[in-house]
């Protein structure tokens, strides 16, 4: 996460093929939040880590979908899990990989 000018914060994620993807650009009230979202989420998956015996959570943000004979792919449209971890929605083929500790 890097803030810029005071009012936007703006999210990175590196793509799996090897590029960056600019994600998504998060009010200043909502980055302020997004610390306490995420403490959350890695306190529940801990839990739900260790109660299940894995080591790793991953999450697949989904990928394009194409028509048959057609070129042009549907508009993306993310996974909502991955989405409640990562505020970011133009990263078809993207992975969260989240190891407690």
């Amino acid at each position: 996460m890097r803030r810029r000018s005071g009012a936007e914060v703006i999210l990175f994620l590196r793509h799996n093929s090897g590029f960056a993807v600019l994600g998504a650009v998060m009010p200043v009230d909502l980055a302020n939040l997004y610390p306490d979202h995420l403490r959350t989420l890695r306190t529940n998956a801990d839990a739900a880590l260790q109660r299940g015996g894995f080591d790793h959570l991953l999450i697949a943000a989904g990928v394009l979908r194409y028509e048959f004979l057609d070129d042009h792919p549907h508009p993306f449209t993310p996974n909502p899990h991955f989405k409640h971890w990562l505020p970011v929605t133009k990263a078809p083929g993207s992975w969260i990989v989240y190891s407690p500790g």
